[in-house]
């Protein structure tokens, strides 16, 4: 396996990202600032209800960090792609994004 390839570096750095992530996610779970996890998403994806028992929770686990793999992989690749031309605007856009995300999320859940 080469290590200096883009496409591991970036699923390697998505799986740490998400790990840092679901800690986040669990800490704030657990303070009662949020009433869903990550966890309780990827299982409503895969499963369709929130997992119940251990092993429909290993198996959210497992997806949503390989889901988050994949947006490192993706974010790997966008990377040499983007300037730094106009880079206020570029925030704007992935902070919106994000906004409307966790909007809808709110929302509809």
């Amino acid at each position: 396996m080469d290590w200096t390839d883009r496409y591991i570096r970036g699923f390697i750095a998505g799986i740490i990202g998400g790990i840092v992530l679901d800690i986040l996610d669990v800490t704030s779970n657990l303070l009662g600032i949020d009433e869903m996890t990550y966890f309780d998403w990827a299982g409503i994806l895969i499963i369709g209800s929130e997992p119940a028992k251990f092993g429909e929770y290993l198996i959210s686990v497992f997806t949503q960090l390989f889901l988050c793999g994949l947006l490192g992989i993706i974010f790997a690749y966008m990377i040499p792609k983007v300037t730094s031309k106009n880079y206020l605007l570029k925030g704007v856009f992935i902070w919106r994004n994000n906004l409307v995300y966790d909007l809808c999320r709110r929302i509809y859940f």
